[in-house]
């Protein structure tokens, strides 16, 4: 967008199907949708790199999308998917490195992955807020 200031996307959209009856006992599956194969995933970064008087400082957002998908082989639940946001933080000083990131911003509740199996939808809780912080000398 500028000097200091970049947009990136990276995304996809694939619809798997399976194209035969691999277990009888599902029935007639042939032509559906893959269970847990999401049609969209995305991801949307927007990146401000700055100088100050000491030192760089990059600072990063982050929006994440997994799009909905079946949970179950006969298409007949589905999860809504969902979007996440990040925002990362680096500053250079001289030989150090100092990071700081912070997932799921808006400690939103999602799965990290869901199927229907033995009658009942079924949720792997997603990581809530996170927060990170490390830093490094180099001599």
């Amino acid at each position: 967008i500028s000097d200091n200031l970049a947009l990136a996307y990276a995304g996809t959209w694939a619809r798997h199907r399976y194209s035969n009856n691999p277990d009888p006992s599902l029935g007639n599956i042939d032509g559906n949708d893959v269970d847990t194969a999401p049609r969209q995933q995305s991801n949307l970064r927007l990146a401000w790199d700055h100088g100050t008087d000491h030192g760089e400082l990059r600072s990063e957002l982050e929006w994440s999308y997994l799009g909905r998908h079946y949970l179950d082989p006969q298409n007949e639940h589905q999860y809504q998917g969902h979007s996440l946001i990040n925002l990362r933080l680096n500053y250079q000083l001289a030989q150090w490195d100092l990071s700081a990131r912070v997932t799921n911003l808006t400690d939103r509740s999602y799965a990290e992955r869901a199927d229907y199996a033995f009658g009942a939808y079924r949720y792997f809780a997603g990581q809530g807020r996170g927060v990170y912080v490390s830093a490094a000398y180099q001599w």
